[in-house]
């Protein structure tokens, strides 16, 4: 009997945010679509190994290499790259033989930069990667070249060769690796993520989605999806297309689904969307039930000039419409606002500007992210033209451009940081919040409060920076250096009671008398926390 051709797939965890207990979806698609063709069945053996950063290049590349397999497929993004290449190349010394194929966004968008500087690398995959995925296994498996396959760049004499982009898939043929089991999920996980839909209409420079063409899951499917995940007992379910409410005829049966399915079960729906697509029937749905909804909102920026220089759609006053008509019928909702600072056009004070908009509406978080550079999108191609200057390698971060220099990017990043561990710590957050609502109407009103508090706790000594200049521009993003202030914490509780003391002498500080006043309004919200942090 012939042996089966045996591939493995790989999908380093971020350094930073620790071992994620969500299921890869990614490579779940892979194999689930490979191992729909009878041909690649009987004769591949396609598995998913988990790999976690921590675990270091070298020890990964061993636990591979016993498994002696014919072919390595990484699927890359920003947050693993580093990771996803010292382990090609440890595994690579240990099994020159074995083909090492890199696909995912971050190799897709800089794949030959990729061939000529890493030896380590045989192949790129472009695209989404399933039909190419299939085919290669195909080949291979009998024994052929993958010259023919679409959607690779391999090298030759001559150079980097490429083929063909494939045709994309059918995704009502994609069988689900959850239903058929092809990933494994643990029990009571913290994280699903599923897909409803793939493509984008909108073409936001700042962005890589890949295809705009709308392509959509049966609904039916999502259905069995759904109860999967409650059956599973998923804490939150994260859907992860480009706005799952912009098509509202196919949004509503969708959410209707969910709570009808978890309505005896602690799940939460995650909605990434664009404020205008909240659309009255939509929120009047979520008011039914509004802790069982997590809703994130990709303001970027309130500069229409701004706006207009990433090529993406924006009505203010719809805007501030739908989230004013969300307030009214289900002001309990939790909400999540993210601004970008680095965009073409936008200024420190423009930015700001966004951030005190977001914070008077008083949001469960506000995530304040570095403008990226990604492989792949209109804003790379474009950044010469606009002046940009930017990290060439991960996780490519605009260092200046015309309108912010790079001490003002370093003054944006030093906000975003602090802004992030108001967020992340609600009573922190809502002691602000309850101040800065109590001051008279300015400006900064908000802003203002979390910059003065940021500095008293620096000038209490408190360095929740570990260490690390938080407006240095390096390897990590001002999300990622908060999130390691966050964990530190957490993992130190008189650190973090050193914190909220600080915190409360900062705002009896800000107006004799007033802390007695906020205690008294946030009383009964203590008592409903069982801890420190936002939940997931």
């Amino acid at each position: 009997m012939r042996r089966k051709f045996k591939a493995i797939l790989l999908n380093i965890g971020s350094p930073l945010y620790g071992e994620s207990s969500a299921p890869p979806l990614a490579s779940g698609c892979l194999m689930s679509w490979a191992l729909a063709d009878p041909d690649v069945r009987s004769s591949s053996s396609v598995s998913f190994l988990p790999a976690g950063a921590n675990e270091g290049a070298r020890s990964l590349a061993a636990r591979v290499a016993r498994l002696r397999p014919a072919l390595v497929g990484f699927t890359c993004y920003v947050w693993n790259i580093r990771e996803s290449l010292e382990a090609a190349s440890r595994l690579k010394e240990l099994l020159p033989e074995s083909l090492i194929v890199f696909g995912g966004p971050e190799a897709a968008g800089c794949g030959r930069e990729l061939l000529v500087s890493q030896p380590a690398i045989d192949m790129i995959a472009g695209g989404e990667g399933e039909e190419t995925f299939r085919l290669l296994l195909k080949n291979l498996a009998a024994g052929g070249s993958f010259g023919g396959v679409p959607g690779l760049l391999y090298r030759e004499r001559s150079g980097v060769v490429s083929t063909p982009d494939p045709e994309l898939i059918d995704l009502s043929k994609l069988p689900s690796p959850f239903l058929l089991g092809h990933i494994e999920v643990p029990h009571n996980p913290k994280v699903l993520y599923l897909e409803s839909s793939r493509g984008c209409p909108f073409t936001c420079s700042f962005c890589e989605w890949g295809p705009r063409q709308m392509r959509h899951v049966p609904l039916e499917r999502l259905r069995e999806e759904l109860a999967f995940a409650v059956a599973a007992g998923a804490k939150n379910i994260k859907y992860v297309d480009a706005d799952i409410l912009m098509d509202r005829k196919r949004a509503l049966p969708l959410l209707q689904t969910f709570l009808d399915l978890s309505a005896d079960s602690p799940a939460v729906l995650h909605i990434e969307t664009n404020p205008v697509h909240l659309w009255p029937e939509i929120v009047d749905l979520i008011s039914e039930q509004p802790k069982k909804f997590y809703l994130s909102f990709g303001l970027q920026s309130i500069s229409p000039e701004v706006m207009r220089k990433i090529n993406r759609p924006f009505n203010f006053a719809k805007i501030e419409e739908r989230l004013g008509y969300l307030n009214e019928r289900c002001p309990q909702v939790r909400c999540n606002y993210s601004v970008i600072f680095g965009l073409p056009g936008e200024t420190l004070e423009g930015f700001c500007m966004s951030l005190e908009w977001a914070l008077r509406r008083h949001p469960t978080r506000l995530h304040s992210h570095h403008c990226l550079i990604l492989p792949g999108s209109d804003l790379l191609r474009q950044a010469s033209s606009l002046k940009i200057e930017f990290q060439k390698t991960a996780p490519h971060q605009v260092l200046e451009t015309p309108s912010m220099p790079r001490s003002d990017m370093e003054s944006a990043r030093e906000l975003a940081f602090w802004i992030y561990i108001v967020s992340e710590f609600p009573l922190i957050r809502d002691y602000l919040f309850t101040v800065a609502k109590e001051l008279p109407e300015e400006r900064w009103r908000y802003l203002g409060v979390i910059r003065r508090w940021a500095r008293f706790v620096e000038s209490r000594g408190m360095d929740l920076g570990c260490g690390c200049p938080i407006g240095a521009i390096g390897r990590f993003t001002p999300c990622d250096l908060a999130y390691r202030a966050k964990t530190k914490l957490l993992a130190d509780p008189l650190a973090l009671a050193s914190l909220d003391r600080i915190t409360k002498s900062f705002v009896e500080t800000e107006s004799p008398g007033r802390l007695e006043r906020t205690r008294k309004i946030l009383s009964t919200l203590e008592k409903r926390w069982e801890c420190l942090i936002v939940g997931e």
